[in-house]
């Protein structure tokens, strides 16, 4: 959902398994290592998917606010995403503010 552009299923899927990790079952440190993992991971992309529809927000909205727009950009680079998905904002944040 994150690569297709749905932001507002993609983080309704996020929260979703964020919600689900106290019913998980960890029998092994290992696991226990793994989830921490998943939850950090699942804060940053929650964190990435409100700022993207904040930005869109104004966007729509017609806002001439571009500097925090462009503030948003830049802040979703900061989120900690897979490699894909970070090049991806990258070249979004490099767009946004060129255009700027």
């Amino acid at each position: 959902m994150t690569t297709a552009g749905d932001f507002v299923g993609a983080i309704l899927a996020f929260r979703n398994c964020l919600q689900s990790v106290p019913l998980l079952a960890i029998t092994s440190e290992q696991a226990q290592v793994d989830v921490k993992k998943l939850v950090v991971l699942l804060v940053e992309y929650i964190t990435a998917m409100r700022v993207e529809i904040e930005r869109k927000r104004l966007l729509t909205a017609g806002s001439d606010d571009t500097v925090r727009m462009a503030e948003l950009s830049c802040y979703m680079t900061l989120c900690g995403m897979d490699k894909a998905h970070k090049f991806l904002v990258y070249k979004n944040a490099l767009q946004n503010n060129y255009k700027i």
